[in-house]
């Protein structure tokens, strides 16, 4: 049942499947779930895993942004957040710099990964460079077939970033062409 907390107290990788890819969306899913149970140890472990067995799935570092970015909102700590959102930036530049290798990793990993950094930058309270990347976000942003994702990121940008009134106009050009239903938040 959606919502329902997994028990991850008995996980017996040895019921993993054997095909490595398989095996990676095991590791992950369940380094979410460590993650969700406070197990930060574990999940670190476990998402290392899915990226071992699966170094060429962008997801798998997706997860590993999570579990930073989870942790960067949980701390109380204003050290222990400003040593994540450098972590996080880190990781970022890591990825970026891996599926670059292969070529663009396209727009809306590109979206993705800024409204991640964007976090990193908004508790390291480093306007400039929020700005700077709110703007980049908002081109890829309009350049992404609209669904819940991005709509999410568009709000993300919207609560902290005023748009010219150009721009106000095209995202509301580009949400009367979609044919999702647009959420409250937005």
């Amino acid at each position: 049942h959606l919502g329902e907390k997994i028990d991850t107290t008995d996980i017996d990788e040895n019921t993993f499947p054997s095909d490595p890819d398989i095996k990676a969306n095991f590791y992950r899913l369940y380094g979410l779930f460590l993650e969700d149970s406070g197990d930060h140890i574990k999940a670190d472990i476990f998402i290392e895993k899915a990226i071992h067995l699966n170094p060429n799935r962008f997801s798998n570092y997706v997860a590993k942004l999570t579990l930073i970015e989870k942790r960067l909102f949980s701390y109380p700590d204003n050290s222990q957040r400003l040593q994540l959102s450098q972590e996080l930036l880190g990781e970022i530049e890591k990825v970026e710099s891996k599926f670059l290798e292969y070529g663009d990793i396209g727009v809306r990993n590109r979206a993705f990964l800024n409204s991640k950094k964007l976090n990193a930058f908004l508790v390291q309270e480093n306007i400039p460079e929020f700005e700077k990347v709110s703007k980049d976000t908002f081109e890829l942003l309009m350049m992404c077939f609209f669904d819940r994702q991005i709509e999410q990121i568009i709000v993300q940008v919207l609560q902290f970033v005023l748009l010219p009134n150009t721009d106000s106009t095209r995202l509301l050009e580009y949400l009367k062409i979609t044919d999702k239903g647009i959420s409250d938040d937005l």
